[in-house]
């Protein structure tokens, strides 16, 4: 009978679906007893639902009580693998996988190939490589109903969207998954398939109007949205976003000690900015680093400045919400040490870089190296592109570090053994997709520190 399994379902009118899945299982190297349980399984959920399209779109709880009662998981792991339905990702979240994507794998060698070759130039580890190339990639494109050469970016963000909706997945399954689907859209990236360069999702970033809803003062709060707003049009971002939060923590001082202050003239130095003066110099820590432990001397000072700045803008402006007289004034900004830094020993930093040249991480190995040899900080260091090595005839090899900090650039001239691990670890990197700097979105081809660290 097993033989002529498909013969017999064939001649006696069964569907087409159930007959080639007969002859599927007649190939499979089980056992003869084993191949009738699954064209059975098969048969029994065909008996109850012969539409499966119509059947996968009920509750995924009515479908696993029906997958369960009929033992028909194979059959469906088949009919997913070769084409015949589409599985909603809450399906394949719901159920353990069994050999689905062991199946896919074997039907997709070439693509599971081409990524895996991916990763092994990015250096990632045996197991994520083994689990992205098999689960991973399997669910995305059983998800999208693609090939991964048929894949773009819009079907990482479908992925991405039924993922955050899926009943069934929870929260570890949903980092999990993420973390692969953006693996998967670098390697996707490096094989030209996609052609965003994947970020790393983050929540979005607060506007100003959300950072000053922590100013109790209604009145003080909207100058200082409408001051913010006005500086933005010259300042960095980042140094707009640090007044706003000095502007915060000076409205929190004025709501738990004057709370009968609701303007910025009604402001007096004697009063309420002397005071603030001395809590300000000792006040714990707030927000995310919330700790019984006084803030540094330098965030202190920063808060000064900050609100010095504020309120002298706010005069050399005329704006009619200004305070009525000077309250700030150089003096009342604090003074910081400013020790001159230690250098090491040169017995210690030898056997510093003893140590070093010894690490078994080449990342590690060659970052230090180059961090020591040049002074750079460790942000230059990610954003160092392949061609900042410049060659002198008579002056030797410099190299050019990026836009920092300080928002300068400069030439520093390299050792040998700066050099050495410079070559080395472009060497080690090989060829790679230019991605697009984050400043000025052109193509650049960064040395890939940052996927290192990844």
């Amino acid at each position: 009978m097993t033989a002529l399994a498909a013969v017999s379902l064939r001649d006696a009118d069964a569907a087409d679906l159930l007959v080639a899945y007969a002859e599927h299982v007649q190939g499979l190297t089980i056992n003869p007893d084993a191949q009738r349980i699954r064209r059975r399984a098969a048969g029994q959920l065909l008996a109850w639902h012969p539409d499966l399209t119509a059947w996968m779109a009920r509750p995924t709880p009515a479908r696993l009580a029906d997958v369960r009662r009929a033992g028909a998981w194979p059959f469906l792991c088949w009919c997913f693998v070769e084409g015949h339905l589409r599985p909603d990702l809450d399906l394949l979240l719901a159920k353990s996988p069994g050999g689905l994507y062991a199946a896919w794998a074997a039907c997709h060698a070439d693509e599971v190939a081409a990524v895996a070759d991916v990763a092994e130039r990015f250096g990632w580890s045996r197991n994520w490589t083994r689990d992205v190339t098999s689960g991973g990639l399997a669910l995305l494109c059983l998800q999208a109903g693609k090939t991964v050469w048929e894949l773009d970016d819009t079907d990482f963000a479908g992925f991405a969207a039924e993922l955050a909706a899926a009943p069934s997945a929870g929260a570890c399954a949903r980092g999990h998954n993420r973390a692969r689907l953006h693996s998967l859209h670098q390697a996707c990236y490096e094989l030209r398939i996609c052609a965003t360069i994947p970020r790393k999702a983050m929540p979005p970033a607060a506007t100003l109007a959300e950072r000053l809803e922590a100013i109790a003062q209604p009145e003080i709060r909207r100058a200082a949205l409408r001051y913010l707003q006005t500086i933005a049009a010259t300042l960095r971002p980042s140094t707009v976003e640090l007044r706003a939060d000095s502007l915060v923590v000076f409205s929190e001082y004025l709501a738990a000690h004057h709370p009968q202050i609701a303007s910025l003239t009604d402001l007096d130095r004697q009063t309420h900015i002397e005071p603030f003066l001395i809590w300000n110099h000792r006040r714990p820590w707030r927000g995310r680093v919330a700790r019984d432990q006084a803030v540094s001397p330098v965030t202190s000072k920063r808060v000064v400045v900050d609100l010095r700045a504020f309120f002298d803008d706010l005069a050399v402006w005329g704006w009619a919400e200004r305070p009525t007289r000077r309250l700030l004034f150089s003096g009342d900004i604090p003074r910081l040490d400013r020790p001159l830094p230690r250098a090491l020993a040169p017995d210690v930093d030898r056997d510093l870089m003893a140590t070093v040249t010894r690490l078994d991480d080449l990342f590690a190995r060659c970052g230090l190296t180059i961090l020591r040899g040049t002074g750079m900080r460790l942000g230059e260091l990610l954003d160092l592109e392949l061609d900042c090595l410049w060659n002198s005839a008579s002056h030797g090899t410099w190299l050019k570090v990026p836009l920092g900090k300080l928002g300068t650039e400069r030439m520093v001239p390299l050792d040998p053994d700066t050099l050495a691990a410079v070559d080395a670890w472009i060497a080690h990197r090989g060829p790679q997709r230019a991605v697009p700097h984050p400043r000025h979105q052109r193509p650049a081809d960064f040395c890939s520190w940052n996927a290192a660290a990844a």
